[in-house]
């Protein structure tokens, strides 16, 4: 079904299959699958959900199922709608990523990032979200270890309980085609942004190999509540961030 934008696929339960309702009831009904319209060969899927019968929906026909779509769209089309720009960001960049490269066999790396700094007026972190990590080494290094500080912190603020927090190393060098701890002076720089970019937020931090750790003031943590403030242990309930 064709609705708002969207490609709504349903795949009826069958040969024993149904749809666990909880309390260990189980239904028949569908299963069901949300896609872009224009997205023809479905490479993205953007939601899916089940539609039970005697839950979500009162029969299998193909009313039930048509209404049922259509309800399930508008009441979540605010979700879908934005996993649907999301992808579109993730294409664009990657359809830019690629004639970026295709660049790479008539100029050099360094004029290729002059070309697209200075000629298109693209930032360095554009750059890099395009996948083009290749011409890290010719970003402006400071402004590079800022932007990375500002992904920790607003990445441990709203993966934290408690205000304590630490976020992986490994995650940060695939992410920002970097090498810390052992670029030494960009762990440096990203230290110092740390410790004194925002004063009001990070309260400390620490690193080793693996992980910076950061402890933050508990007013900029949206998932940090009064009851886990009073209890909070740097040493526990710590939230973990991405290792990979």
């Amino acid at each position: 079904m064709r609705y708002r934008g969207l490609e709504l696929y349903a795949t009826p339960t069958m040969g024993g299959t149904k749809i666990r309702v909880g309390n260990g009831v189980m239904a028949e009904g569908f299963f069901c699958e949300v896609y872009d319209a224009a997205d023809s060969d479905m490479a993205n899927l953007l939601d899916h959900f089940t539609l039970a019968v005697g839950y979500d929906i009162p029969e299998i026909s193909l009313e039930a199922l048509d209404n049922g779509l259509r309800r399930y769209a508008d009441e979540h089309y605010t979700e879908i709608l934005a996993a649907k720009q999301d992808t579109q960001i993730e294409r664009k960049d990657m359809l830019l990523g690629r004639f970026i490269t295709s660049l790479q066999n008539l100029m050099s790396d360094e004029k290729l990032y002059t070309f697209l700094s200075k000629n298109i007026g693209m930032e360095d972190d554009e750059i890099r979200a395009a996948g083009c990590t290749f011409l890290v080494p010719h970003f402006d290094r400071e402004d590079y270890a800022r932007v990375i500080a500002e992904h920790i912190i607003d990445l441990a603020a709203e993966n934290t309980t408690t205000g304590d927090c630490q976020v992986g190393i490994p995650y940060l060098n695939s992410r920002y085609g970097i090498d810390l701890p052992n670029d030494e002076q960009l762990t440096e720089d990203v230290c110092m942004f740390l410790r004194t970019g925002h004063p009001d937020i990070v309260k400390s931090i620490d690193l080793d190999d693996e992980h910076f750790y950061l402890c933050l003031n508990a007013d900029f943590c949206p998932f940090v509540s009064d009851e886990d403030e009073e209890g909070m242990d740097q040493d526990e309930g710590a939230g973990i961030m991405p290792t990979m």
